[in-house]
């Protein structure tokens, strides 16, 4: 007998399982952005049509047992032969592993362990490819040749640490908006992001990045902040609009210009990726 059918019969338990997909993606809707909310969506379909291709299991089949390590190992397989890259495979665990730690709330002596036994599965290896960055001591002379006491400049300085710090595209940085910042109750901040092919990424924020964060965020947005308004914007005629890639690289250039007078180690070209990862 499984393990919950002693409460409930299998159709129960079956309704009760998919009341609760709903009412976490209800529950997302209303605390997280909707790129967030897109990516639950899509990660919870495409577990729902790998249980019903691969293992014949549909809504109405639906026990405990379909959320098992040995099930959510095999989906990430099924995620890879139909072409999805380790980071998107990735990705998708933690958006089911978020839907098993909310079971866990709501049941956690029926569901609690499936969030449990998800949590030590291991991701899958990402291969990461070298970033060709600068020294140390042109990273240093770049910041020093910005001036944070104007506007440009300290949104230049946060931009730039920004990119640094996560990785993330120029592209990518330059679409955020306010909506997709993210602070849990436990302090840590999470941004959401959409690149290539409107693929959607969760961006952890480390202490530092997330304290100057706050401060940009206070002296450009202030107290009640715009959820629709970008995260780093210009001024046309006094309303704010989304920067253009070639306006920030020109900016870039002009900083790398002034900071190789003091040190030459600082390439003319300097683009936003080749500053990411300082190497000496």
């Amino acid at each position: 007998m499984e393990k919950n059918s002693t409460k409930k019969g299998r159709k129960d338990t079956a309704a009760e399982i998919f009341n609760f997909i709903g009412a976490w993606r209800e529950q997302a809707a209303l605390s997280s952005s909707p790129h967030t909310v897109e990516a639950y969506k899509n990660a919870m379909d495409l577990y729902v049509r790998f249980l019903d291709q691969s293992l014949h299991v549909t809504t109405g089949d639906f026990t405990w047992k379909c959320f098992s390590r040995e099930n959510i190992e095999k989906w990430m397989q099924w995620l890879t032969q139909r072409g999805n890259k380790p980071q998107t495979v990735n990705l998708r665990l933690s958006h089911l592993r978020e839907f098993l730690r909310y079971m866990e709330g709501r049941s956690a002596s029926e569901y609690g362990h499936l969030y449990h036994e998800a949590a030590l599965i291991r991701r899958m290896k990402v291969q990461h490819t070298e970033v060709r960055g600068v020294s140390d001591a042109a990273v240093e002379a770049v910041q020093k040749a910005i001036d944070t006491t104007t506007d440009a400049g300290a949104r230049d300085f946060v931009l730039l640490l920004f990119l640094n710090e996560t990785g993330a595209r120029l592209n990518e940085a330059l679409s955020i908006k306010m909506k997709d910042i993210h602070t849990d109750s436990k302090g840590k901040v999470t941004v959401t992001v959409t690149g290539k092919g409107g693929y959607i990424r969760t961006l952890y924020l480390t202490p530092v990045v997330a304290r100057k964060l706050k401060e940009y965020t206070l002296r450009f947005h202030g107290t009640s902040p715009d959820g629709e308004s970008y995260l780093f914007y210009s001024k046309i005629k006094g309303r704010h609009a989304k920067i253009t890639s070639r306006a920030i690289q020109k900016r870039l250039k002009q900083h790398a210009a002034e900071a190789h007078e003091t040190c030459d180690e600082v390439p003319l070209d300097l683009h936003p990726h080749r500053s990411a990862l300082p190497l000496a």
